[in-house]
């Protein structure tokens, strides 16, 4: 058993019922809806309160091609694909083990050459849309977020 207390709970990408976050959701469903969906959303809020859960919601949704008036995708296809970290149309960008450790210890930021590592994933043209989950941009190097821009 893994003593990672990320390990210990249900990882949010597995999540298929958003709790809470009405606003938040509503405002993401207009923005798709309208046709005029910004590059990037930025989540930010207290630990704890489900913005990874958001994200990956979001996220299912985008993929999914929503057209529900909620964040529940019907598509079972897509979430067990994103539930499972095999659909081609979404990255997950987290601080990468260091280099230098055989233990696996993570770096103590997100380092330059892991977003980097986004712009083939980007310039692909399938699936339609492509997603990345950077969890968290406040985790990112100056460097990391300048090549994020």
């Amino acid at each position: 058993m893994n003593d990672d207390p990320i390990d210990a709970i249900e990882a949010p990408r597995k999540l298929t019922r958003l709790i809470g976050h009405r606003e938040a959701a509503q405002g993401f469903i207009a923005a798709w809806k309208s046709g005029r969906m910004p590059h990037a959303w930025l989540i930010g809020g207290p630990k704890g309160i489900g913005k990874a859960s958001f994200a990956w919601a979001c996220a299912r949704y985008a993929l999914a091609e929503g057209t529900s008036d909620t964040l529940e995708i019907s598509d079972a296809r897509v979430a067990r694909q994103v539930a499972a970290g095999s659909h081609p149309g979404i990255r997950l960008v987290r601080r990468s083990p260091s280099p230098n450790s055989t233990t696996g210890k993570l770096r103590e930021e997100i380092a330059v050459e892991d977003i980097r590592g986004l712009q083939p994933f980007f310039r692909q043209t399938a699936p339609h849309w492509r997603v990345a989950v950077i969890d968290a941009a406040d985790d990112m190097s100056s460097s990391a977020a300048n090549a994020l821009l």
